[in-house]
């Protein structure tokens, strides 16, 4: 109801002109204005709901996830893109490197190589072979 009542008089006082405007609050006693008990400012001013945030999608669970990347790279996948080809469905590339590092910390799999020859397999000897044939782009056998 106050809501509509500030309505109302808002719009009578857009309508008047300013000398009307200054006659009225001339004639306002300001003692008896300042008694007058505060309005809430809530209800002049309602804010408007804020929206729900967005869910996150769910993480998959963790163990799953990191034996789906030993899995890939057991199977034959050795490089980063091909290890993304086989999960990429199943996490982002940094849930990759984390699973990876963590594959690596308990020795389930070995790197061989640096940054872009970086090259991962079930052994140290075979993570360097294919980490070598990444970067000479022969094989080791020939």
């Amino acid at each position: 109801m106050r809501s509509a009542l500030v309505q109302f008089v808002r719009e009578r006082i857009a309508a008047m002109n300013d000398d009307t405007i200054l006659a009225l609050a001339l004639t306002i006693d300001v003692e008896a204005a300042s008694q007058l008990p505060r309005l809430d400012p809530s209800v002049i001013n309602p804010r408007v709901p804020k929206k729900p945030r967005a869910q996150r999608a769910p993480k998959p669970e963790t163990g799953a996830f990191t034996m789906a990347v030993f899995e890939a790279i057991a199977a034959g996948a050795s490089g980063m893109m091909a290890i993304e080809q086989k999960v990429g469905a199943l996490g982002t590339r940094a849930m990759i490197a984390r699973a990876l590092d963590k594959l690596k910390q308990e020795e389930r799999v070995f790197q061989g190589g640096e940054r872009r020859f970086a090259r991962y397999a079930t052994s140290q000897e075979d993570a360097d072979r294919i980490s070598y044939e990444a970067r000479t782009g022969t094989t080791a056998t020939e």
